[in-house]
């Protein structure tokens, strides 16, 4: 489903972020990224979604070339393949309902079917009685749960989520993790970064780590630490 052949990626000054780096994401997989910072777990999922482009190598979405799709095609690239970023990016003068309103409406969904999807993934995640709250109204690890249900609400078939847990607590971190791995059971392919060495432990997922952006180990049940 998704493929790194031979991915290298610089930034200015020759600077290398992600070096030679080859794997491949089957369709309903968990993957989580490790690494310390800097190490190009980032960089992987900006490459996924199209926001960059290798400085060499391919990336394949579907056996088609994501360095080659053109600005309509990254558009429906992001339609199927979704991120969640750290910091949520929640919109803060609109309810949790219109939050994730706002990324069926950009699919073309028109309001009746897209007030009953959003419903359907906020029951999903554990919100719909907040649906009519603010984001300031809610915790930290409920804007969290918000963020994943406008990445996934409009079937989305690939899930980013960029350090998810990085700044919760470990009981709200462990439902978030618990979240993505139901996600992950409806044939959501899941991917995640982290740097929670307990949850990565606990999981026994397929762990792909990263240092100086080089990949040096790629296990399945794997832990965060190579045994």
């Amino acid at each position: 489903m998704l493929e790194f052949r031979k991915v290298t990626k610089k930034y200015l000054a020759n600077r290398m972020v992600l070096d030679n780096a080859s794997f491949t994401i089957e369709s309903g997989e968990f993957v989580y990224l490790v690494g310390p910072s800097g190490a190009g777990k980032t960089t992987i999922l900006r490459l996924l979604i199209g926001e960059m482009k290798p400085t060499s190598g391919k990336i394949l979405y579907r056996d088609h070339p994501i360095q080659k799709f053109s600005k309509r095609q990254i558009a429906y690239l992001r339609r199927e393949v979704r991120i969640v970023f750290q910091d949520f990016k929640i919109l803060f003068d609109r309810t949790v309902l219109e939050n994730v309103l706002l990324s069926l409406y950009i699919l073309g969904r028109k309001q009746s079917e897209a007030v009953a999807e959003a419903r359907k993934v906020l029951k999903l995640v554990g919100l719909d009685d907040k649906r009519s709250m603010f984001p300031i109204q809610i915790s930290a690890g409920e804007l969290q749960r918000v963020a994943i249900a406008r990445a996934i609400a409009g079937d989305s078939k690939v899930l980013l989520a960029d350090e998810p847990t990085g700044n919760l607590d470990p009981d709200t971190g462990n439902e978030i993790v618990k979240l993505l791995e139901e996600i992950n059971s409806t044939g959501t392919t899941v991917i995640v970064t982290t740097h929670n060495e307990a949850l990565v432990n606990q999981a026994k997922k397929r762990v792909i780590e990263l240092h100086n952006g080089t990949i040096i180990r790629d296990e399945k049940e794997g832990g965060y630490r190579a045994s």
